[in-house]
């Protein structure tokens, strides 16, 4: 954050990701997403959003880790099945199932759960964090289903 008087809003993007066995079914990526607030400014009232301060340095944070609802209780992900599921999305039998956008702590505790995880903090503009926002409150309204293989779901799919 750097020594000295903050004048304006600073952004930044925390990437997180773990991988066991260098198998799908044990891999996770998510994201932070951090509002560092000018000195002068007090938080807003975004739903869903953590705040606090550091340093003296008032902050709000979310975080986008999308997963099952149930990953928490029944880690099983069902990644590819069927026969030539990973070769055609097509063959695939993976079911769709509910999602749910899970906290930090709650993503971190499931990374600890495997012993590996890795992150590292990168500023960016504005505009990318409030393209987060938009992409995070889509999560959190429950109108998107989970699937990790999203092969056949993709707009760019060339299969």
């Amino acid at each position: 954050m750097g020594e000295g008087e903050n004048k304006k809003d600073r952004y930044f993007i925390v990437t997180f990701a773990y991988q066991k066995r260098n198998s799908p079914e044990f891999s996770h990526s998510f994201i932070s997403v951090i509002h560092l607030l000018a000195e002068d400014k007090t938080p807003g009232l975004r739903s869903g959003f953590r705040r606090g301060s550091f340093k003296g340095r008032d902050f709000e944070a979310f975080t986008s880790s999308w997963l099952p609802h149930d990953f928490d209780r029944n880690p099983h992900l069902c990644v590819f099945d069927g026969l030539g599921g990973r070769l055609f999305a097509t063959r695939n039998k993976c079911p769709n199932s509910v999602g749910r956008n899970f906290r930090l702590d709650e993503t971190l505790k499931l990374a600890v759960n495997v012993k590996n995880a890795v992150g590292g903090p990168y500023e960016i503009k504005k505009e990318a964090f409030d393209l987060g926002v938009k992409r995070n409150q889509l999560l959190d309204r429950g109108t998107i289903r989970y699937r990790a293989d999203d092969r056949l779901y993709r707009k760019d799919r060339v299969y």
